[in-house]
């Protein structure tokens, strides 16, 4: 199993079976406040599902692997203060004066919070290329025209139908540079991190087998 999908199967279907210190059910990491579990008393159907419910004790408890891995994810919390030398690749494409080295600090500080928090989630962070271009939006959503009358830029309406005034405009936005250098050194770290947490537990679990991430090196 590839050790994303085996930090999803932690996160989101084992640990949330565990019971708190009281013998009541609560996803790990929340209160036993689930309206779920407070309904469960009344011994009927009640449709309530505003918060995440946790698991019926007939579900069990979480596997033995499962808290493998999560403690595997807990010895994370050592490399909160690691840090990298030389070049880290991190700023292809991108304007002079960025830190990649404090950025990728960030990252690791965070870097327990954010395997989990992507394992509950089912998803990964992203490495964005290159600043993609966008149009400057309206507070509805659409793009906004502009158009220079006497010399001062204002936002023009259309005339018509896909119509719009001699001259008019649309504004393009990029994102913010500094966004998306953490944006790097945040799938970095976290690429980093899965790897790691697949050689650990290669060998160690008794009913799954877990393999390299299948999520891309950084560029």
């Amino acid at each position: 199993m590839d050790i994303e999908d085996a930090l999803a199967w932690v996160y989101r279907e084992e640990l949330p079976k565990r019971r708190d210190g009281r013998g009541e059910l609560g996803p790990q990491g929340y209160a036993s406040i689930s309206p779920m579990c407070k309904i469960y008393s009344l011994g009927r159907w009640v449709e309530n599902f505003s918060r995440e419910p946790g698991f019926l004790p007939a579900m069990g408890e979480a596997h033995p692997d499962a808290l493998l891995i999560e403690a595997a994810v807990e010895e994370l919390r050592s490399f909160q203060r690691h840090c990298f030398d030389g070049d880290l690749g991190l700023l292809t494409h991108l304007p002079a004066g960025l830190n990649e080295h404090a950025a990728m600090a960030q990252s690791m500080g965070q870097l327990f919070d954010l395997v989990r928090i992507k394992a509950r989630l089912g998803s990964r962070p992203t490495f964005a290329r290159t600043p993609e271009p966008s149009a400057d939006v309206g507070n509805t959503g659409k793009s906004l025209i502009y158009v220079v009358r006497n010399g001062v830029e204002q936002i023009s309406g259309a005339e018509g139908k896909d119509r719009y005034p001699t001259g008019a405009y649309c504004a393009i936005e990029r994102e913010s540079a500094k966004a998306i250098l953490i944006e790097r050194a945040d799938y970095m770290a976290w690429r980093a991190a899965v790897d790691l947490l697949a050689h650990r537990l290669s060998g160690k679990l008794s009913s799954i087998g877990v393999l390299p991430p299948a999520a891309a090196q950084p560029p």
